[in-house]
C-alpha cells in the first residue's frame, strides 16, 4: 500500500561549519593506468579474485559490463579482464549507476560484484571452475520506472553473507528501498522503504546498542533517514522503522559513504555529496536518533551542473591522521576534504579536461605510503592520483611543496649540460647539492630528466 508522507515538524541538531578558505597544498604523482573505448560511470575496489594478491579494481563502463583491472607495481603493467556481458546502456548520471563488492550470493566464494546499470541490478561472481558468471536480481524494465542505485551491506545480522539494499522510484514521485537477499541461488525483495525518492543508500553499524546494521538512505527532497530492521520474516511489503537524521532540502545528498572519518571523536561518521550544491557534508551521530551536520566544503565554482558525482573516503594526505574526503563533478574537478590540526581544510587538487563520474580510495601499491586515489569518467580513462612522497618531490628546490617555474629556474641555474659538473658561478654549493637529484656529484641530463618528469606532473 502507498502512503505520502508529510514531515510537519522536525527537530534536528546541525552545525554549518565550512572548511576553512585557506589554500590546500596537495601534490599528487597523476598516472593512467587503464583506458577504455566508452564511457567509465563506476569504480570499486575489493578482494574480488583470490587467485591475485592485494586488492583489484572493478570498473562500470557505458554498455553496463564490467571490466576488472589487477593492479602492479608498475603501472603500465595493470591488466584488464573484461568479466561481464553487456547488460543496459547507461544513459548518464541522473540513472545513478552504481556498483558495489561484497559476499551476497552463497554458491560462490569470496565476493561478488553487484551493478545498477539502467533499470536491472545484476550480481557477477566467479566459479573457481567455470569462471565469470552473472545473474540478474532485479528487473524494473518496461515498468516505467526509475532505479537509484544498489548498495551491498549486512542488514540481516540472522544470515550468513551480505545483501543488497536497491532504490527506486514508482508513479508520481513515489520512492521506495528494497532489501535483496539470495537463498539457494533463488533472490527475494522485500520492500523496507516507502516515501521520498532515495537518490543512494550505505549499509553500516552506525547504532553499537543496537542489532545489525542500519540503512542509511538520502533523499532527494532532503530527508536523510536511517532504517532499522524490526526483526522478523522477509517477503511482501512491511516498512521498517526509520528516523530523520537530518533534513535540509538545499543540501540534498546525491551520494554518502560511512567511515571513521574524524579521529578526534569515537564512533563512525557518514560522508555525503550533495545533489544541488557541489559539497561536501558531514553528520555524526548524537545518541538520539539525529544527527550533527557540518557542511565542511562548498565548490567555489558553480554552473549549471551542480552534482558531486561521487566521493571516497581514504587515507590520501600523509600529514593528516584522519580520512579524506574526495569528491569529482561534471567538470572534471577533484575536490579533497581534510582535516589538519587547524581544522578542516577543503580545495581542487585536481582538474581533468573531461567530466569525472567516479572515484575510489583504497591501498593498491604496497610500495608507496597512504592510499591510492582513482578518478574516472567521460574519456574512458582510469587515473591514479597518489600522494606524492619525498622522492617525488626531489625537484621541489625551494621547499614549498611544490614543484613549479621558480623550481625550475633553480635548476637551470645549475644544470651545465650531459656528463659535466656543474661551474656557474651563481650556483650555490648547496644549491648545487639540492639540483643533483641523480646523486652523481653533478648537475646534468641525468638531473633533468628527473627534474621535467616532476615539472609535467
Amino acid at each position: 500500500m502507498l502512503r505520502a508522507t508529510c514531515t510537519i515538524l522536525l527537530i534536528f541538531i546541525a552545525t554549518q561549519t565550512l572548511a576553512q578558505s585557506k589554500p590546500l597544498v596537495h601534490q599528487t604523482v597523476v598516472t593512467d593506468v587503464y583506458s577504455a573505448p566508452q564511457i567509465i560511470y563506476g569504480l570499486a575496489t575489493g578482494d574480488i579474485d583470490p587467485s591475485h594478491p592485494g586488492l583489484e579494481v572493478a570498473v562500470l563502463l557505458e554498455d553496463g559490463s564490467v571490466t576488472l583491472l589487477r593492479p602492479s607495481a608498475q603501472p603500465n603493467l595493470w591488466a584488464a579482464e573484461s568479466i561481464s556481458l553487456p547488460t543496459l546502456t547507461i544513459g548518464d548520471m541522473y540513472f545513478k549507476p552504481t556498483i558495489d563488492i561484497g559476499d551476497v550470493h552463497s554458491a560462490f566464494p569470496g565476493n561478488e560484484i553487484v551493478i545498477e546499470a539502467g533499470q536491472l541490478v545484476t550480481c557477477i561472481h566467479r566459479d573457481p571452475d567455470s569462471g565469470w558468471g552473472q545473474q540478474t536480481i532485479f528487473d524494473q524494465t518496461g515498468a516505467g520506472k526509475l532505479t537509484w542505485g544498489a548498495r551491498v551491506g549486512d542488514i540481516d545480522p540472522t544470515r550468513p553473507g551480505l545483501e543488497v539494499f536497491k532504490s527506486w522510484e514508482g508513479f508520481q514521485d513515489s520512492g521506495f528501498g528494497s532489501v535483496l537477499r539470495e537463498v539457494d541461488g533463488t533472490w527475494t525483495e522485500e520492500i523496507v522503504y516507502v516515501g521520498e525518492v532515495g537518490m543512494d543508500a550505505f549499509v553500516a553499524d552506525l547504532d553499537p546498542n543496537s542489532p545489525g546494521h542500519e540503512i542509511i538512505t538520502v533523499t532527494e527532497m532532503g530527508p536523510t533517514y536511517e532504517i532499522r530492521q524490526p526483526g522478523g520474516g522477509f517477503g511482501g511489503i512491511t516498512e521498517w522503522p526509520r528516523s530523520t537524521i537530518w533534513n535540509s532540502f538545499v543540501d540534498a545528498g546525491w551520494v554518502l559513504k560511512v567511515a571513521d572519518i574524524d579521529l578526534d571523536t569515537p564512533g563512525l561518521e557518514v560522508a555525503y555529496g550533495t545533489r544541488y550544491n557541489r559539497s561536501i557534508l558531514l553528520s555524526a551521530p548524537t545518541g538520539m536518533n539525529v544527527h550533527n551536520l557540518d557542511v565542511l566544503y562548498r565548490s567555489e565554482n558553480m554552473n549549471d551542473h551542480l552534482t558531486m558525482w561521487d566521493i571516497a573516503v581514504g587515507q590520501v594526505v600523509l600529514a593528516s591522521s584522519h580520512l579524506e574526503i574526495v569528491g569529482v563533478d561534471h567538470i572534471g574537478q577533484v575536490h579533497l576534504v581534510t582535516k589538519l590540526s587547524d581544522g578542516w581544510t577543503g580545495g581542487v587538487i585536481h582538474n581533468a579536461t573531461d567530466s569525472l563520474y567516479a572515484v575510489a580510495i583504497a591501498d593498491l601499491d604496497s610500495n608507496r605510503p597512504g592510499n591510492e586515489l582513482l578518478v574516472a569518467g567521460e574519456k574512458g580513462k582510469v587515473t591514479i592520483l597518489a600522494p606524492q612522497t619525498p622522492s617525488d618531490m626531489q625537484a621541489d628546490l625551494n621547499g614549498d611543496h611544490v614543484v613549479d617555474l621558480e623550481d625550475w629556474q633553480i635548476f637551470n641555474t645549475c644544470f651545465a649540460g650531459p656528463a659535466t659538473e656543474s661551474t656557474a658561478t651563481d650556483c650555490s654549493r648547496l644549491t648545487n647539492e639540492y639540483a643533483d637529484l641523480y646523486h652523481d656529484q653533478r648537475v646534468d641530463l641525468a638531473d633533468f630528466a628527473i627534474a621535467a618528469r616532476q615539472f609535467a606532473e
